[in-house]
């Protein structure tokens, strides 16, 4: 049958397959970021899904007005962990797919 549209649907398996690649190396990321000297860290994967929140007892024991600032500051932390994390995979992934072309 004529491709009425002139897409080449191999290159579209191959851009999916690519996409896939991509997704599963970003799935692998994850970053944990602290605060207050390691008294709240978070992890965070490259879902964007918590994975892991540590709040230690000196933190619990500065009140709730301070744990809140701590619990933001370590968040705050971990996102932009996160985003270089990305960043830096995002780069590795474009040169690899540079070189195989």
């Amino acid at each position: 049958m004529n491709n009425p549209f002139g897409i080449d649907f191999g290159d579209i398996a191959k851009m999916k397959k690519e996409f896939d690649r991509m997704k599963s190396a970003m799935d692998g990321i994850s970053a944990t970021g602290s605060a207050g000297g390691d008294m709240v860290s978070i992890t965070i994967d490259g879902n964007n899904q918590v994975r892991d929140v540590k709040i230690s007892q000196e933190a619990y024991d500065l009140g709730s007005q301070a744990l809140q600032t701590l619990v933001s500051a370590a968040l705050s932390d971990t996102l932009g962990r996160l985003d270089e994390a990305r960043q830096e995979k995002q780069k590795e992934l474009a040169m690899d797919l540079l070189a195989n072309r």
